[in-house]
């Protein structure tokens, strides 16, 4: 059954729905309710509704939620065509790795003088070397000649050192990367409580005619995926391997599910793989074991609550891992995993002791 977001961005919704859709006034999350709004803005009968909504909006809440892991692309695209109209918004755009690199790219080519730094600050962040290139055909970007060609130094640097990543990875795992070389390109499908829109498209990637998706109705961001699965499905292990480890934000969340082990592996090994990129993982249920365990492992990433306390909260984590992990988290979520009928018993017993001793503390 389709979602309200669905109904109303395929426009099948009720009119009623749509008005207080144009309105903001739908019981959504913040992010769905931003995608509604983004995508009704340019609805001929109820854009201008939807663009007064947007822009009655906090700037600096819009701003939180544009930073999200999940933010659309049609939403970056939107603002970004905004200019500098809306610049605490554009700057959490800039700095989210979710947006695709064209869309910054594109956004770059254009961009008034005073977001050319953080444009420079992103590409750093991206390790973007082709970002950096674009931004110096802006004509405003003349003043920051020098800044650019700092920046492009530090990203070349940054080029070599994902090279070295690599050919010491290929080196460690060559019996394994050797032993799988032929092996198909496969998602780790392992949780069926959740849509799995990868799941669903990989099938027209194959070209599987008993695929149930309408290729008419795919949104524009999943002909996206669609193009990444083509080409991912294409490659063998070791260029899998290669492009887990250089590779964009998009393939790597794609690439973190494949079926053979050292893929996936490759992936967390990139020098790439931002914080926010590895709360994502921790978030995921369609992995394989190795890959929660693996996180864990990582001692940069452990300092970071989010992915703490992703790996705390996911029923997949091995209880080895999740346990301990537990008594880090804080009251309110150690609350919201207790409610958490999908986690595991010892889980949720840990977590309610832990509720309790805290709570004294906490009252003292």
């Amino acid at each position: 059954m389709p979602s309200l977001l669905d109904l109303i961005l395929s426009s099948s919704a009720p009119p009623a729905v749509m008005r207080n859709a144009a309105c903001g006034k739908l019981n959504v999350p913040p992010m769905a309710r931003l995608e509604i709004l983004v995508h009704l803005a340019s609805h001929p009968e109820l854009g201008e509704q939807a663009r007064r909504s947007l822009q009655a909006w906090d700037e600096q809440e819009l701003a939180v939620i544009c930073g999200a892991a999940d933010t659309p692309a049609s939403v970056a695209e939107f603002f970004f065509r905004s200019g500098t109209e809306r610049k605490p918004i554009i700057a959490a755009l800039l700095r989210n790795p979710a947006v695709t690199e064209p869309v910054v790219t594109q956004f770059a080519e254009k961009a008034a003088s005073e977001m050319i730094p953080g444009i420079i600050f992103a590409a750093i962040d991206r390790r973007s070397r082709s970002l950096l290139v674009s931004l110096g055909s802006n004509r405003n970007s003349l003043a920051f000649r020098h800044e650019i060609e700092e920046a492009l130094h530090e990203v070349e640097q940054s080029s070599d050192e994902e090279a070295e990543a690599l050919a010491r990875f290929q080196q460690e795992h060559a019996d394994e990367i050797a032993a799988n070389q032929h092996v198909p390109f496969e998602l780790t499908v392992v949780s069926s409580d959740e849509k799995d829109e990868l799941a669903e498209l990989l099938p027209l990637v194959k070209g599987d005619p008993s695929t149930v998706i309408d290729q008419k109705v795919i949104k524009p961001e999943q002909r996206e995926q669609l193009s990444t699965l083509q080409k991912i499905a294409s490659l063998s292990v070791n260029e899998r391997v290669q492009l887990a480890m250089r590779g964009s934000r998009e393939e790597r969340m794609i690439l973190i599910r494949d079926g053979v082990r050292v893929v996936a592996v490759a992936v967390l090994e990139s020098p790439k793989v931002s914080e926010q990129e590895m709360e994502s993982f921790a978030n995921m249920k369609n992995v394989q074991e190795v890959v929660l365990r693996g996180i864990a492992h990582r001692r940069r990433f452990m300092k970071v609550y989010g992915v703490v306390k992703a790996l705390a909260s996911n029923p997949r984590t091995p209880l080895e891992v999740a346990l301990p992990l537990v008594k880090s988290l804080l009251l309110v979520d150690l609350k919201n995993l207790i409610k958490n009928r999908s986690a595991p018993d010892m889980v949720r017993r840990i977590a309610t002791k832990s509720f309790l001793e805290k709570s004294k503390t906490h009252n003292k």
